[in-house]
């Protein structure tokens, strides 16, 4: 038995190292079609579990250590497999501490005020580590959820929404939007259906006063590179700021971070490389799945400076897989039918044409149309509106509007 396991012992460790040399695991698996899949994968962790017995193996005549050394065994394999992401998450949680500074004590700020938000095009992490999709951070709609309660709240007289990486006519750059609360009048004036008690948000003129308040929302990538063998990979950088008066270089009143980096599952792997991608491989890496630090609780970073929020808006029913196969597209409301008569209403920043984020939250609504049993009168003239404005860029969905709700603009 002793003498099976050293020649295992020795046979794995050797194919080990042999397929771990560059290109050597992935000429071996092209040539073999695949065959040899099941015996390359888990060689690596066939070899670190004999290498874990080892000490039972040496101590196993020795009545002293008999009870002792499949214990400590085990303890080894265990702190090999589950370590490295244990270490992962504690120094993604030390990076997070280091990173974030502390909400300030509860601000003045004369309200009415306005607030300036600065914020992406559009989210482009699907992951949640709890398998939800689109997180509510930064959702598709240009004015997202914190973005709607701050109008809604009380004290904000307006915001102004800059959204980077937007596409602007034909190349990328920064679009502006800016926004006030509706009275329960205006509201009506806009949409018909809007319930009679409740305050909307409407895109209006930019009046170009300055703000009290800057937020600074962004997602970056993480450029550092890592050993193969490295528990904690951080790949992308969620960020919250929060600014005293109209410019980012104001006093700073909170910032929050949320890290996205590769976790190691506790299986060991070939690095076995890419031709197409002339990646060499060699050498052995963790077979690893995305994860994530605690999700930025923005409102509560607002609150806690003294803001008022109004309520979350309830959705309808969602309708799933319109866009990409985690997007969720709730049913159209009166809110979103507000959003897109105000800014048809006011019309582009640049003139001649809405950026892609406002042509893409116009689809957005033709997308919750299709998920309404039945449009009221406003959704339709709103409808029948948009697609009369050539400034908009082209929407897929609003053949499916018109063939789903029999709509006939005149």
């Amino acid at each position: 038995m002793r003498n099976f396991y050293f020649l295992a012992l020795v046979t794995a460790t050797v194919a080990t190292f042999l397929l771990s040399l560059p290109y050597v695991a992935l000429y071996v698996l092209i040539m073999t079609v695949g065959i040899t899949a099941p015996l390359v994968i888990p060689l690596p962790m066939v070899c670190l579990c004999l290498w874990a017995a080892f000490p039972s193996v040496m101590l196993a005549g020795r009545p002293r250590w008999r009870t002792w050394s499949p214990i400590f065994s085990i303890l080894l394999l265990v702190l090999v497999i589950f370590g490295p992401g244990l270490v992962a998450d504690w120094e993604a949680g030390k990076d997070v501490a280091k990173r974030e500074i502390a909400a300030r004590t509860p601000e003045i700020f004369r309200a009415p005020f306005g607030v300036e938000i600065v914020r992406p095009a559009s989210a482009s992490l699907r992951f949640e580590a709890s398998k939800r999709p689109l997180d509510i951070f930064l959702q598709q709609n240009p004015c997202f959820d914190l973005c709607e309660r701050l109008l809604t709240g009380g004290q904000v007289a307006w915001v102004r929404l800059i959204v980077t990486g937007d596409m602007v006519g034909k190349t990328p750059g920064e679009s502006r939007a800016f926004l006030i609360p509706g009275t329960p009048d205006q509201c009506r004036d806009i949409d018909r259906d809007f319930p009679a008690d409740q305050r909307c948000a409407l895109f209006s003129a930019d009046t170009g006063a300055p703000a009290e308040l800057t937020l600074v929302l962004a997602e970056t990538s993480s450029h550092s590179s890592f050993d193969s063998l490295t528990p904690y990979a951080p790949s992308r950088y969620r960020s919250a700021s929060a600014y005293r008066g109209n410019t980012r270089a104001g006093t700073s009143l909170f910032h929050r971070e949320q890290i996205f980096y590769e976790r190691p599952l506790g299986f060991l792997v070939f690095n076995v490389g890419s031709l197409g991608a002339g990646e060499r491989g060699g050498g052995l890496t963790w077979d690893r799945k995305m994860a994530s630090t605690s999700p930025i609780e923005l409102a509560s970073a607002l609150q806690g400076l003294g803001l008022p929020l109004g309520p979350v808006r309830t959705r309808g029913p969602a309708l799933t897989g319109a866009t990409n196969e985690t997007a969720v597209v709730p049913t159209a409301d009166a809110q979103d039918a507000a959003y897109v008569a105000s800014l048809l209403s006011t019309g582009p920043e640049i003139g001649y044409e809405y950026s892609a984020a406002y042509s893409f939250m116009i689809g957005t609504w033709y997308e919750g149309l299709l998920a309404k049993a039945e449009l009221t009168s406003s959704d339709s003239s709103i409808f029948c509106a948009s697609l009369k404005d050539h400034r908009l860029l082209p929407a897929r969905s609003k053949d499916n509007v018109i063939s789903r709700h029999k709509i006939v603009c005149g």
